[in-house]
């Protein structure tokens, strides 16, 4: 993993407010925001990339392209710390061969080793990327682009980390689980399954004090950080009530599938789960690009959440 550092100029942000020592993500903003501004910076041409998808975590940003995160941006000590993984730095193919001669061989390509030189052969970074194929994150990063209700994909919570997290228009935080027709973990009952790693984060949901606290601390980093998601996270509504269960999304299954196999795993899930076919969350959909806002929400209604203003513990659990 390669690590780059580069210094910016420190500017504030509008109508944000970074005194607050208890935010360590609030200086590293404060630097990306000032190389936001400077159309020449690495980071200028990094968000250029329309397919790119940026998380704000509290120590730092996440930058991903087809489902890879490729990107980390972290504080060191005054400046920014970059880290890559040295396969997207080599300009020459990875199975490319060197000509060899007895006067000796071409030098080989050096390797991009400064953010300048990224932003300026970023296309080249882009493409070996790209070159790494991730199916089921492809499918996380494309339902952030088009669904301005996503807020979060591949988020490291208090509770575990979830593939989505999902905000209803009445402030209505989701927690979702993706998995492909295809994974073994849908299948499994042990520990390993899908079925307890559920269980597991409903249990820390119901004893996390604040739970909404989580998707409105995502949502101001995000309104913070300066980028083309400002307009998209500026007019998202305030999270004031949780979910009480995790949303399991099945994905990438054919019509065969549909017919002889779907029916049996649901099931199967849901005896796991302890839920009937009324309770609605379990969400089978083929083809991902069939998702829509209206089906992420179906069957939600207002029993048993998690609301701002009550202790967790104090929510009625249906």
């Amino acid at each position: 993993m390669m690590q780059c550092v580069e210094g910016a100029t420190e500017a504030s942000s509008d109508g944000v407010d970074f005194s607050d020592a208890s935010c360590p993500w609030a200086d590293g903003v404060r630097l990306c925001n000032a190389l936001a501004d400077d159309p020449g910076s690495w980071w200028s041409r990094i968000l250029a990339d329309p397919e790119i998808v940026t998380r704000c975590d509290e120590d730092g940003v996440v930058v991903r392209l087809r489902g890879t995160p490729f990107l980390e941006i972290n504080r060191g000590g005054d400046e920014l710390a970059v880290r890559i993984a040295h396969e997207y730095l080599i300009p020459a193919h990875p199975g490319s061969r060197a000509m060899l001669s007895a006067h000796g061989g071409r030098p080989p390509a050096a390797r991009i080793d400064s953010l300048t030189e990224l932003a300026a052969r970023y296309t080249v970074v882009r493409k070996r990327v790209c070159g790494y194929p991730n199916r089921r994150g492809a499918v996380l990063d494309r339902l952030y682009r088009r669904h301005a209700c996503v807020i979060g994909v591949d988020v490291p919570l208090p509770l575990g980390r979830v593939d989505l997290v999902a905000l209803t228009p009445d402030g209505t935080c989701v927690f979702f689980l993706l998995r492909r027709y295809a994974d073994q973990d849908l299948r499994l009952a042990g520990p390993g399954g899908i079925r307890a790693r559920i269980r597991n984060l409903e249990a820390e949901l119901r004893t996390c004090p604040r739970p909404w606290t989580l998707a409105s601390g995502m949502i101001s980093r995000m309104r913070a950080l300066r980028g083309p998601w400002s307009r998209r996270f500026a007019m998202l509504p305030e999270p004031r009530l949780v979910h009480p269960r995790v949303r399991l999304v099945v994905v990438d299954f054919d019509h065969a599938q549909r017919q002889c196999g779907l029916a049996d795993l649901r099931a199967m899930l849901e005896r796991g789960l302890d839920r009937d076919q009324t309770r609605e969350d379990i969400l089978t959909i083929g083809d991902p690009g069939n998702i829509s806002p209206r089906g992420l929400f179906s069957g939600i209604g207002h029993d048993g959440f998690f609301c701002a203003g009550r202790d967790a513990g104090n929510g009625a659990q249906s």
